[in-house]
């Protein structure tokens, strides 16, 4: 297939389905379409492509029919990071009123998160290509790779939850639609593929084997 030689076309066609489908989510059950369900969507679509890029490497480790995503997991981080800058670009820019600096005062762990996110993203999106890891050399770019995405997950699950939980936890008291708000359950994805990711790095210590090889010869994450 032809996105199948051109990894970016292909995983841009799976941002922008999920995009749609995310967003018609949102626009179904706030029942109207503005800014600031479009920033939503980006965010959630962010969260979801970036888990997706972690999840790969585990489950090529443990299931063979996913050998062949893993080598899509830079492509979706990439695309991640870009819709996790729409998301701010539209807090700063297009909702500066629903959103003003003075608000953050109060969510001050969800505005140190996303900023740590955003700056753990940035680096991992410019220390991705090659060039970077015969740089840095393979062991410390491979542990880079490795720990940044890590936090950078974390960082945003942590960002996500201080603007959601009130809202989520209201709707386990009330399930009112019966569908659950859309942002918990990305939030949910997440943090199962965070916990992927930490019951493979424990796999890998106590079992000491040997992360997967790319055709460069460079062990992965």
């Amino acid at each position: 297939m032809e996105t199948q030689r051109h990894p970016w076309l292909a995983t841009f066609f799976l941002s922008i389905w999920l995009f749609i489908v995310v967003g018609t989510s949102f626009v179904l059950r706030r029942g109207s379409l503005d800014v600031f369900i479009v920033n939503q969507t980006a965010a959630s679509v962010s969260l979801i492509l970036i888990s997706l890029s972690l999840v790969l490497g585990p489950l090529g480790k443990f299931f063979n029919v996913f050998d062949l995503f893993v080598s899509r997991r830079k492509e979706l981080g990439i695309w991640g990071f870009i819709f996790a800058y729409i998301h701010i670009l539209l807090i700063v820019f297009a909702l500066r009123e629903r959103f003003p600096w003075s608000r953050f005062a109060d969510f001050p762990l969800s505005f140190i998160a996303g900023i740590v996110a955003l700056v753990l993203l940035c680096f991992l999106t410019l220390i991705t290509p090659l060039r970077a890891m015969k740089m840095m050399g393979p062991h410390v770019w491979r542990k880079a790779l490795r720990y940044a995405s890590y936090s950078a997950l974390l960082a945003i699950l942590l960002h996500s939850w201080e603007f959601g939980h009130v809202r989520w936890l209201s709707w386990i008291e009330k399930p009112q639609p019966a569908v659950p708000p859309i942002g918990s359950i990305v939030f949910l994805i997440g943090v199962v593929v965070f916990l992927v990711r930490c019951y493979t790095w424990l796999y890998d210590m106590l079992h000491k084997k040997k992360a997967p090889v790319n055709t460069n010869g460079v062990r992965l994450p």
